[in-house]
Formats: C-alpha cells, sequence, structure tokens
C-alpha cells in the first residue's frame, strides 16, 4: 500500500454560542481537515484546531506545512509504516505539531482500518473504553455562567472547568463562588486560568478557591515564570495542572524535575501527533505526575484522536475535556460522538471509529 494523495481542505464551524476565555472570544472555528488516500482505496482523516497566541500556528501555515513539505515526502511511502513517517516529517520540518498532528491521525486512521481494529487496539488496548469528561464553563456575567454551569449538570456532567482571568481577580472569585452555590457541592470544578493571574495574587486567594472546594488549578500564571510556578505549587494545597507549559513528553519530565505541577495536560495537537501523545501520557505515569486529556474545543475528528488516547492513561485521576464537538452547530461527522451523562463512549469501530461528511466538508471550506 502507498500514499497517493494528501488532501488539505480550510472549513469554518460556528459556535452555537461565543466561547470567552481569557485571550479570546471564540464564535467560530477555523480547522484544516486532512485526507490521506492511497493506492487501494483505504482513506484516513486528521484535523487541525487553532488558537494562534497558544500554538503559534494558523490555517495558512498549516495549509503550507502540509502541501509544500509533508506531503511531497510522505507520497509513495507505506502509510502502516508509522514510525518511519513521523521520522520523516520531523527530519523535513521542525516545529509544526498541529500540522504533523494532523497528518498523523490520518495514517493511524488508515492503519486502523487495514487491521480492522480500532486505533486503542495498536496503542496497547484500553484501559476504559467509556472515559470521564468535563464540560466548560465560558467567561460572561454572573447570570451567563450559572446557565451555563446548570445545562451542563443537567447534561449529566459532573465536572466543570471554569474559564476565568479575563476581568479582575475579585470578580472572578465572585462568579466561582455562585456557580459553586448553584450547582452543589457534589459538582466538581476546576479552574482554567490561561495564565492570567499572578504568584502574588494566586497565593492570596488560595484560601476562598480552597474554601469553595476547587479540585485543581490549571495553568494560572505565566509559562515562563518556572521560579513562580515552583513557589506556587509548594504552597498549595490545591492540585497544580500544567497547559500551555506542557506539549512535548521531554516537558512532561522538565515539570516534574521542576517540582512545578501536580497534573500535566496533553492533546494530540499539541503533542504533534497520537504517537508523541502517548509518549507523554509514559512519561507522566512514570514520573509520577497525574494527567488527562485535553483539547483546543476541536470537531469530531481530533477529539476522536484525544479518546483513544484517553482509553490508555494508566491512571486517570481527573475527567479528559473531549466535548468540543457539542459546541458547535454542525460537525464533520455522519454519526455524532456518542457523550453522554459525563462520559465520552468509544466504540470498536476499525481505525478512528468515525465517518467523515464529505459533504459537510465541501459545504464548509472557505
Amino acid at each position: 500500500m502507498k500514499i497517493t494523495h494528501i488532501k488539505t481542505f480550510r472549513v469554518a464551524f460556528k459556535l452555537k454560542k461565543p466561547l470567552t476565555i481569557a485571550k479570546m472570544v471564540r464564535e467560530k472555528s477555523s480547522n484544516i481537515i486532512v485526507k490521506v488516500e492511497t493506492d487501494e482505496g483505504i482513506e484516513g482523516y486528521g484535523e487541525a484546531t487553532f488558537a494562534p497566541f497558544f500554538s503559534g500556528e494558523t490555517q495558512d501555515s498549516v495549509t503550507g506545512t502540509v502541501e509544500q513539505f509533508l506531503a511531497p515526502v510522505l507520497s509513495g511511502m507505506d502509510p502502516t509504516n508509522l514510525l518511519s513517517l513521523v521520522d520523516e516529517m520531523n527530519r523535513t520540518i521542525a516545529g509544526n505539531p498541529f500540522a504533523k498532528a494532523a497528518v498523523e491521525m490520518a495514517l493511524w486512521d488508515i492503519k486502523g482500518k487495514v487491521l480492522g481494529v480500532p486505533v486503542y487496539d495498536l496503542l496497547g488496548g484500553f484501559r476504559r473504553k467509556s472515559i470521564p469528561v468535563a464540560h466548560s464553563v465560558s467567561t460572561g456575567t454572573i447570570s451567563q455562567m450559572v446557565e451555563q454551569a446548570l445545562e451542563h449538570v443537567h447534561q449529566g456532567f459532573k465536572t466543570l472547568k471554569i474559564y476565568c482571568g479575563r476581568e479582575t481577580p475579585e470578580s472572578d472569585l465572585e462568579k466561582i463562588r455562585q456557580v459553586r452555590k448553584a450547582v452543589g457541592e457534589k459538582i466538581d470544578l476546576y479552574v482554567e486560568f490561561n495564565q492570567r493571574w499572578n504568584l502574588k495574587t494566586t497565593l492570596a486567594f488560595l484560601p476562598h478557591l480552597k474554601e469553595l472546594g476547587i479540585l485543581f488549578l490549571e495553568q494560572p500564571i505565566p509559562t515562563h515564570l518556572r521560579d513562580e510556578m515552583k513557589i506556587l505549587r509548594e504552597c498549595s494545597s490545591i492540585p497544580i495542572a500544567l497547559d500551555e507549559s506542557i506539549f512535548s513528553p521531554e516537558d512532561v519530565a522538565s515539570a516534574k524535575q521542576q517540582g512545578v505541577a501536580d497534573i500535566v495536560n496533553i492533546y494530540v495537537l499539541k503533542a504533534g501527533g497520537i504517537l508523541n501523545g502517548k509518549r507523554a501520557l509514559d512519561v507522566s505515569d512514570a514520573v509520577g505526575l497525574d494527567c488527562f486529556v485535553g483539547s483546543l474545543n476541536e470537531l469530531g475528528i481530533s477529539t476522536m484522536a484525544g479518546a483513544h488516547l484517553s482509553a490508555t492513561i494508566s491512571r486517570l485521576t481527573y475527567p479528559c475535556y473531549l466535548v468540543g464537538p457539542t459546541l458547535y452547530e454542525e460537525d464533520i461527522l455522519v454519526e455524532p460522538l456518542n457523550i453522554r451523562d459525563g462520559m465520552f463512549h468509544l466504540s470498536d469501530r476499525p481505525g478512528l471509529g468515525i465517518q467523515v461528511d464529505q459533504k459537510q466538508i465541501e459545504k464548509l471550506s472557505i
């Protein structure tokens, strides 16, 4: 079997409601869909979703990377020989993890289809096929945030991620307090700051957050302030999770060595693909850091890749964040992902286990 074509499609999907976080207001998602075709008619799909302030990659850059650098060197190669293909991508161009991840997803999809097994089997098997997942509460007025929180609880979610950092810390705290009052003590809450607080503020507010029963704090201060991150972790009785600080397996090892985290948030896109994402999970397990799989609120293709990775986690103490498709007016899959009662349910279908709607790609191409 040989790769014959690697195609890219620029698409835009509108969210049901704007998603407001510390650094952006997102009304639509601009994505790249990658389709890898073979001489035996088996196709695979991948996806990249963007937040340029976070990843440094855009629709334009990923399109250029895939079409000008990756497609020419991978064409004619065996799509099932993943290690060789990943090495070739890394030799050809440095960095660009989101572009590489989108191509690599499609290769895993093909290999699973060829062998008739789901991707999690290719990773060594599953530890769970039903994955606990959190939903998110976008920054807004207190009434808006409470309404979102209650809606997600009604849908069966047991854990909520509260986006903060856009307004004053005092305002953030009051919103968290009112969400807690509305949902009660049985619902877990964690706070995503997107690096917008500082050490002094976070230390001052720790007692209040502790009183509100916050599950963990995600990336409260900027990634480059490693000494301050270490101080925060040593002073906090609430676990500290890192997101923007963690891309590679090496980042996971450094977080442990430097004592700056209790939890690491691994994305398929940040890691540069499923293979490197699995390595990052294995490193976290080896060094004794908790981990979960997160996302950039992706569409169904990339979200499913994250779910296969989540199925392999050795010790899943915290829920994964894999609910992106629920935020959009439309998705790119023929059948929606099976997310219900706060759980993401994986099937045993081969490859990524999805059927991509080519008409949707054409309809929403830009």
